[in-house]
């Protein structure tokens, strides 16, 4: 669904005066696309002060610093995509109340992250490409979501003391060792897109609080972990695993309700036999390289038989 029109606000210097009227109740996030004059930052910083829960999207080759941030004292919410970033220093000029960060890539990908250490009531952060200092999100500890593109962690380990983490996302890059998920049975959401080296899923067999997983072009995963002790799990997805024949740990799986396979031009009819008996499964979608699968698949699953209400 579309935004609504009033609910993005577009910002692009130099602006006039009937640009910085107020945001408006429906408004959810103001974009800057160029840089602004200090007075202009400085107004729009008042607007947003009335509504700290918009979040500021800054999107500009122009900008190369966040010195600009100091003119938002009340922001709780911010992203930039600045592949021209040449500090994250301007950082410390926003609230420790911020809850929402979007870290953009960088030309480089290799500037500080200390000091996101301020920041003690983050609940969402999305991070792209950084690879220094990435001991810092073990600080984190309020965090609930974490997104991770291109950033590869040797060490997962610096994620345990995150107790509230709940969503946890790699997509490219990521880390080759998964043993330290087995320790994080809180997180309820995890996916795993694009990994290339990654291979063991083992560690997943002890993510007790499991209730989604998404596993999506992993050429050299070839097995899926036992499932039994899953009991949150219900939905799956599973995209290009090219490596992967035996799908019958999914039907391990106590709670499992919706499973979602994509590009799985290699499962046969007996691969999916077992899932597709499953009377508890509510939601299954098939596309597994040809219309004959795909179509013997819905049959066979459209047929079961159905527990009673």
């Amino acid at each position: 669904m579309a935004p609504s029109p009033d609910s993005i606000r577009n910002f692009n210097g130099p602006l006039r005066e009937g640009d910085l009227s107020p945001l408006g109740p429906r408004c959810r996030e103001v974009l800057l696309t160029s840089p602004l004059e200090d007075r202009d930052y400085r107004r729009l910083g008042a607007l947003i002060a009335e509504q700290p829960r918009v979040l500021l999207r800054v999107v500009s080759p122009q900008i190369t610093d966040l010195e600009f941030l100091r003119f938002f004292p009340a922001l709780r919410r911010l992203h930039f995509d600045l592949f021209g970033l040449r500090s994250s220093d301007g950082l410390q000029h926003l609230s420790p109340d911020l809850t929402y960060l979007g870290w953009g890539p960088t030309r480089s990908g290799r500037l500080t992250m200390k000091v996101l250490s301020r920041f003690v009531r983050l609940q969402h952060l999305n991070l792209e490409t950084q690879q220094r200092d990435l001991a810092v999100l073990g600080e984190l500890r309020q965090l609930r979501q974490l997104s991770l593109r291109s950033v590869r962690i040797d060490d997962l380990s610096i994620l345990l003391p995150l107790r509230k983490l709940r969503r946890l996302q790699f997509l490219l890059g990521g880390s080759l060792d998964l043993a330290p998920l087995a320790a994080m049975k809180q997180i309820e959401s995890l996916a795993l897109l694009r990994v290339r080296g990654l291979a063991d899923l083992s560690p997943i067999a002890e993510m007790t609080g499991l209730q989604e997983l998404s596993l999506h072009d992993l050429p050299k995963v070839a097995s899926l972990p036992p499932m039994s002790r899953l009991a949150r799990l219900r939905c799956v997805e599973i995209q290009n695993l090219k490596a992967l024949v035996d799908l019958s740990p999914l039907a391990e799986a106590p709670a499992l309700e919706e499973l979602r396979l994509f590009a799985m031009r290699h499962s046969n009819r007996e691969a999916l036999a077992p899932l597709l008996a499953r009377p508890n499964l509510r939601q299954g979608l098939f596309l597994l390289g040809t219309d004959a699968k795909n179509a013997d698949a819905r049959r066979r699953y459209d047929h079961r038989e159905l527990p009673e209400d």
